[in-house]
């Protein structure tokens, strides 16, 4: 783990290899850069991986004040790349990460050389259906997670949330590669009054900007994914003028540690282009 003060941030971040950077944004929010385990160090073979732990996240420290939203986070992401200087490189933003990596592309064009939207949407749109998306996949006791998550007061709180949760993202509810998960989260230091903080992200939008966006857009998607539906992964392709669509058969949410391979060969074959 390594650590930089860029801007008016320290931040806190993971990395593997060397060679053109991809740096990788964490889903949350709440998480951290802990929960892409070591399923990217692969891509470390030809590239400077670097899962980063975005500010108020994990081991980095709170945004400065009036920072804790996408935009601010973008910024953060800009100032970090800068600090260590590693243009031309790859944004992959995963989930939530997402967000913040075609935040970055719509507010400083051209920054990143290329952006990955993992398992993303270009906006909060995603969400409709959600609930019923829950309720129809028929697990009481996932829904009773999601339930608890909002009443979360401690990190073990939290992550005792999630850990109920994977079932509904993972292809294969009870599967290696959901158990694998859920082990995950051990390592990942949840912070709770972010994960609550819904108005800090809210009006995400960032559809009609996309179509600005001169640089390569990868869209990933699981072709499982119940929590975002591949066709939101489509939507940033379409929109997006050099946007590509790879869709991921036999994995939800989690591409990258479900089929980890396929994933790999993804990025790894988009980032050399």
């Amino acid at each position: 783990m390594a650590s930089r003060v860029c801007g008016d941030v320290e931040l806190h971040w993971r990395e593997w290899g060397a060679g053109p950077a991809i740096l990788a944004l964490h889903p949350g929010p709440g998480a951290d850069g802990m929960m892409f385990g070591d399923w990217l160090a692969p891509l470390g073979d030809a590239h400077r991986v670097i899962a980063l732990d975005l500010p108020d996240h994990g081991r980095s420290a709170a945004a400065a004040p009036g920072e804790r939203s996408l935009a601010g986070y973008a910024r953060a992401v800009c100032a970090f790349a800068d600090a260590l200087e590693l243009a031309p490189y790859t944004l992959l933003g995963h989930s939530f990460g997402s967000f913040v990596a075609l935040t970055c592309a719509v507010v400083r064009p051209g920054h990143a050389a290329r952006v990955v939207a993992s398992c993303g949407a270009a906006s909060e749109a995603v969400f409709d259906g959600f609930e019923a998306r829950l309720e129809a996949f028929g697990r009481p006791d996932v829904i009773a997670a999601f339930e608890a998550e909002e009443e979360a007061r401690t990190e073990d709180d939290l992550r005792a949330a999630w850990r109920g949760q994977m079932p509904f993202f993972c292809a294969d509810p009870d599967g290696a590669a959901c158990a694998a998960l859920r082990a995950q989260l051990a390592a990942v230091r949840f912070r709770v009054e972010v994960a609550l903080d819904e108005g800090a992200f809210a009006d995400y939008d960032v559809r009609a900007a996309l179509a600005r966006v001169d640089v390569p857009v990868l869209a990933i998607a699981g072709a499982e994914d119940r929590a975002t539906p591949p066709e939101a992964a489509a939507e940033i392709a379409s929109l997006a003028p050099r946007g590509e669509l790879v869709t991921i058969e036999g994995a939800g949410h989690f591409p990258y540690a479900e089929r980890p391979d396929a994933y790999v060969a993804a990025v790894r074959a988009f980032a050399a282009a």
